[in-house]
C-alpha cells in the first residue's frame, strides 16, 4: 500500500493529503495499491506519510523513495524491451550477413504480441445522470412560462416608466390553476380546458411583452433584458409554441421537446424500468 502510494504520489506530483483523496476516488488506483475492491472511505490518514519518515529516518526514507522511483521510471512494457534489445542487436554484430538476428527479433516479437494478447471482457452499462428538476407536466410547464412572463411584465414596466401597467390577470389565473391542479383524479376534458386557458394568458403576457419592449427600444439601442431573462423568454417562446402545436393536434408528444424552463438541455429518456418509465438527464455509458 506504502510503496504503491508514493508511486503515485511521484507520478501525479501530488502533496500527502491530495494522494490519499486521490487513490480514495480513483478505483484504478485502488487496484493498483493492493486494495480487492473499491470503497469510498480514506484507505489511510495523511499523517501516514510523516510516520513512515519519522519511523525509518530522513536519510533511509530518501534512499527507500528514490529506489521506488527509479524502479517505476525503469519499467517500460515487455513489448517494447524486445524491439530495444533486436535494434542494440543489429548495431553491435554487423560482421554477420546471414539475417539470423532478424529472424530471431521477428520470433521473439510475435512471442512478445502473444503475450498481450487481450484478456477478459468489457461490460458497458447504459445509464441516466438524474437532473434536479420537477416532474414536468403540460400544466405545471404551463403555470411556470405564465408567472415568468408576469415578472418580466414588472421588470419592463420598472425599467421604463408607462402611464399605465399592462394587466396580466394574473390573480384570475392563478385561481383556476390550483382550482385543477389540487385534484387528485382530472379528467380530460378539464385538462384540455386549464391548458386551452392557460396558453391564452402566456399567449397575451409574450405580446405584451413584445409591445413592450418595441417602447423601450425606440431611439435607444438597448435591450433591458440581462442575459438570464433574455434566455428564460427565449425558452418561453419554443416552450409556446411547442405546447399550442400539441394543444391544437390534440397529441402529447413533439421533437426536442422541453421539459423544464431553467434547464432547456434537459431531455426525457425512455427507460422502462419499474420504478419509473422515463428519467430526465443525460445518457452515460459506464465501463
Amino acid at each position: 500500500m506504502v510503496i504503491g502510494a508514493l508511486i503515485v504520489k511521484h507520478k501525479l506530483t501530488l502533496g500527502d493529503r491530495d494522494t490519499v483523496d486521490m487513490i480514495s476516488e480513483n478505483m484504478y488506483m485502488q487496484y493498483f495499491c493492493g486494495l480487492k475492491s473499491f470503497q469510498t472511505e480514506l484507505p489511510f490518514d495523511a499523517s501516514l506519510f510523516v510516520g513512515i519518515r519519522k519511523r525509518i529516518g530522513a536519510d533511509n526514507f530518501d534512499q527507500f523513495n528514490e529506489i521506488v522511483i527509479r524502479r517505476s521510471e525503469s519499467f517500460k512494457p515487455k513489448r517494447k524491451r524486445i524491439i530495444k534489445k533486436a535494434s542494440s542487436n543489429n548495431s553491435g554484430n554487423n560482421a554477420d550477413p546471414g539475417g539470423q538476428i532478424t529472424a530471431s527479433t521477428e520470433k521473439e516479437e510475435s512471442n512478445a504480441k502473444k503475450e498481450i494478447s487481450n484478456q477478459g471482457k468489457l461490460k458497458l452499462d447504459a445509464s441516466i445522470a438524474d437532473q434536479y428538476i420537477t416532474s414536468p407536466n403540460d400544466l405545471k410547464l404551463l403555470n411556470t412560462a405564465r408567472e415568468e412572463t408576469e415578472r418580466l411584465v414588472d421588470v419592463l414596466y420598472k425599467e421604463v416608466s408607462f402611464d399605465k401597467k399592462p394587466r396580466t390577470y394574473r390573480r384570475n389565473a392563478r385561481k383556476e390553476y390550483l382550482l385543477v391542479s389540487k385534484k387528485r383524479h382530472k379528467s380530460k376534458k378539464e385538462l384540455r380546458v386549464i391548458l386551452g386557458k392557460q396558453l391564452r394568458y402566456v399567449r397575451r403576457n409574450i405580446s405584451t411583452i413584445e409591445k413592450m419592449l418595441n417602447e423601450c427600444e425606440k431611439g435607444k439601442d438597448l435591450f433591458l433584458l440581462n442575459h438570464r431573462d433574455q434566455r428564460v423568454y427565449w425558452v418561453i417562446l419554443h416552450l409556446f409554441d411547442q405546447q399550442m402545436y400539441m394543444y391544437k393536434n390534440k397529441i402529447h408528444k413533439c421533437n426536442d421537446r422541453i421539459v423544464n424552463i431553467y434547464q432547456p438541455h434537459v431531455h426525457p429518456m425512455v427507460r422502462g424500468k419499474d420504478k419509473a418509465d422515463v428519467e430526465f438527464g443525460a445518457k452515460i455509458n459506464i465501463s
